[in-house]
């Protein structure tokens, strides 16, 4: 059975974009849950960060939210995003440009505290991966001296600070195998979006496909706008053909929603070397498994086992690792757009044949 889908509290918001283009409207599928959590949690927290991995749409959830409560906030909602940002070294005049203060690359974080103490207001902190020390250094120091501030970040990993909540955006639900017509489809929050960016209720025909690339896609929002872009030219049963072929499709989007493949490439870089060279050693696991098989596979030897455990919690904290079951036999899978990628990554390194074979012989 589909989930019940009440009415969502919000379900428009305008996402900003890159290069001083016009904020574009986006409709919201399938985040009322999310959002009714973030919702709670920032009614008794002054800080709160909705993390995921790259493409799973935090900033649509982390605007959603913004949207429902900024009448809360007597100075209302400022939204800043730190995508651009390569450094912590503009952080100060990127928050003071967003709070519209006068000569803005010359402000401080002493004259942004300055400036708000006396102010009640939601500040929306998108996309902290690249400078996460720096903006919960920044935090900390808001948090202490701006007494009316309320945080909500979102970042691949938590900030790191006391009090934090962390929110983990889930991808969004996906039919069964068992689809028969686009009125069941259209059920489920993953095909609503999909047929919303191709622009289109999809026919009876199409609604098996179109179920079955959203599986395929792990109901990535991202990655299902990207298909569905594609849809219109190649038409559905194609785009599901060559999506399980292998995820040998190519977006055509540029800007802020960059291709998956350019999101993957973003959350990549972001690892250390040791995380690097386990997730693509993690990639030929298909299937759930157990920290015991990851260590297994990831270590060359039994002395690299705590390097390796480092790295794997690093993958956690960074949002490439999807925990499958949360009891005392707790087991993780890459989902299968970070597979893909991880593994053409394992491909080219020098390290394919000797890790196939370790994982051959497990």
């Amino acid at each position: 059975m589909p989930p019940s889908h009440k009415p969502a509290a919000t379900s428009m918001v305008w996402l900003p974009q890159a290069d001083g283009a016009p904020p574009r409207a986006t409709r919201v599928h399938g985040r009322e849950t999310v959002v009714a959590a973030l919702a709670g949690e920032l009614a008794l927290r002054r800080i709160v960060t909705v993390t995921g991995t790259g493409g799973i749409g935090k900033t649509t959830v982390a605007l959603a939210v913004a949207e429902h409560m900024h009448k809360q906030w007597r100075q209302g909602v400022v939204y800043v995003d730190l995508a651009p940002l390569a450094d912590g070294g503009k952080l100060a005049a990127t928050l003071a440009a967003a709070l519209v203060m006068e000569r803005p690359a010359q402000r401080t974080m002493d004259d942004i505290v300055e400036a708000l103490r006396s102010h009640h207001m939601l500040l929306v902190l998108d996309s902290c991966e690249r400078v996460l020390d720096d903006v919960a250094d920044m935090a900390d120091v808001l948090l202490e001296r701006a007494q009316g501030m309320r945080l909500l970040a979102t970042s691949r990993e938590p900030l790191g600070l006391p009090g934090e909540s962390v929110v983990q955006v889930p991808p969004l639900a996906v039919p069964p195998d068992a689809v028969s017509c686009a009125e069941q489809a259209m059920g489920w929050p993953a095909v609503r979006l999909f047929a919303d960016r191709m622009g289109r209720v999809p026919t009876d025909d199409e609604a098996a496909d179109i179920a079955g690339i959203c599986r395929r896609l792990d109901g990535i929002p991202l990655a299902l706008e990207l298909a569905a872009a594609n849809a219109g030219v190649l038409g559905v049963r194609a785009l599901a053909r060559r999506l399980g072929d292998g995820l040998h499709w190519q977006g055509g989007q540029s800007g802020r929603h960059r291709t998956m493949e350019a999101a993957l490439d973003w959350s990549y870089a972001l690892l250390g070397e040791q995380e690097r060279q386990l997730l693509q050693r993690l990639s030929l696991l298909r299937r759930g498994f157990s920290l015991d098989e990851a260590l297994h596979l990831g270590a060359d030897n039994l002395a690299a086992w705590p390097d390796t455990l480092d790295a794997f919690e690093g993958l956690l904290r960074k949002s490439m690792l999807a925990t499958i079951s949360d009891t005392d036999a707790r087991r993780y899978r890459l989902l299968e757009t970070t597979r893909g990628y991880a593994a053409a990554r394992l491909a080219e390194s020098n390290d394919y044949r000797r890790v196939v074979a370790r994982y051959e012989a497990m």
